[in-house]
């Protein structure tokens, strides 16, 4: 019975560049007769876009008979296991996965509001509650980014899911 398996390419995997760890594991999970696959996005940072893996240093790859050779492939990986076997990842996901894809990259469902890199915003929960701070844009795990101002310095904070921002009205 053939399934997807999640396994995970390690920060040492022969380079220390996130996407390209990543890129390298892919190729090298195929080179072993692995059908492999890495949903990629593409992300607007900083006024440049780049192109990023959707879940960064994971590879989702099919396993149709022996699952143990993933383990010998070059480099350090590790295979989401449970129990003693691969965990399996059910195909609703994986489809659910490239149906977003347009163009070979996952399309993030839009943010809930219109706002702007650089609009003013005011976080209404969670543990930055009451901060005001700039708007940075989504993140791959479609979190909100901004830019608070915290002992004097602005610092990019990452929210949580579920927490929520209001745009400012234009000082």
């Amino acid at each position: 019975m053939a399934y997807w398996a999640v396994v995970q390419a390690e920060q040492r995997l022969l380079t220390p560049q996130p996407q390209r760890r990543e890129t390298l594991a892919e190729h090298l999970f195929k080179r072993h007769g692995f059908e492999s696959y890495l949903p990629r996005i593409k992300i607007r940072q900083a006024g440049r876009l780049r192109i990023a893996p959707l879940f960064p240093s994971y590879i989702f790859v099919r396993v149709v008979s022996a699952w143990y050779p993933l383990l010998w492939t070059e480099g350090d990986v590790r295979i989401l296991m449970s129990g003693d076997q691969p965990a399996h990842l059910p195909e609703n996901v994986m489809d659910s996965i490239r149906r977003r894809e347009v163009g070979g990259f996952v399309r993030l469902p839009p943010a809930q509001r219109a706002l702007r890199i650089g609009q003013r915003v005011r976080v209404l929960s969670g543990q930055f509650r009451g901060h005001v701070g700039l708007y940075d844009g989504q993140s791959a795990h479609e979190r909100e980014r901004i830019l608070l101002d915290l002992l004097g310095r602005s610092v990019r904070v990452e929210l949580a899911k579920g927490d929520q921002i209001e745009p400012l009205p234009l000082a």
